[in-house]
């Protein structure tokens, strides 16, 4: 079965990777992955919604792993860059 919260929380974690990246803030912090910058904002984020806390829960190593945190920053990157370019040429 597919799971229905899974577009709602990764736009969340992508929410997140903006908001941080746009702020200039750093993502982790010097090697407690539980109190990285990425990590508190997503645990505030999601106080107000019970289901996106329990998903998290679940995928913590898959979806917020640096890894996972790199990839959505490059893919923003992208489309900044893409932006940028079509405006030039137009």
């Amino acid at each position: 079965a597919i799971d229905k919260r899974r577009p709602k929380c990764l736009l969340k974690l992508l929410s997140n990777a903006r908001f941080l990246a746009r702020q200039g803030l750093a993502f982790r912090g010097d090697g407690n992955e539980s109190d990285s910058n990425f990590m508190q904002l997503l645990h505030l984020c999601s106080e107000d919604d019970h289901k996106l806390v329990n998903w998290v829960k679940q995928k913590t190593d898959k979806y917020t792993s640096p890894e996972m945190q790199n990839e959505m920053v490059k893919v923003m990157a992208l489309r900044v860059l893409r932006k940028v370019s079509a405006n030039l040429q137009s």
